[in-house]
């Protein structure tokens, strides 16, 4: 695999309505660039199912981190 070119960090908090949207649009928007990319997300503890939405529509390798 490519090295990463390009990194896309997106803070999620009860975002269920706009996920599946937004990583099209970011993907929409990163390929013609021509360059390998990541999106990266990062959910605060949302209430809703933004990390169920993450987790079954889109490529997600998830590590959680408690403080």
């Amino acid at each position: 695999m490519s090295e990463v070119a390009i990194s896309v960090v997106v803070p999620v908090f009860n975002e269920e309505g706009s996920l599946v949207l937004l990583q099209a649009e970011i993907v929409a928007a990163l390929i013609p660039l021509g360059r390998p990319f990541e999106v990266i997300y990062v959910d605060g503890r949302s209430n809703d199912r933004s990390l169920e939405l993450l987790l079954e529509h889109l490529e997600v390798h998830v590590h959680r981190v408690e403080r």
